[in-house]
């Protein structure tokens, strides 16, 4: 029983850095959007 639940601990750990991975990576790629709109703007002002 012990092992059942480390193995769930060891689980939901993964699970979180999953999700840690793929909220950094989202919010790197709506960064970069963010980033090639404003020098788009910035390129049609001047």
């Amino acid at each position: 029983m012990q092992s059942e639940g480390k193995r769930d601990a060891a689980f939901s750990r993964l699970r979180r850095t999953d999700m840690l991975k793929f909220l950094t990576s989202a919010i790197g790629i709506i960064f970069l959007i963010g980033l090639i709109v404003v020098i788009g703007i910035l390129m049609l002002i001047f």
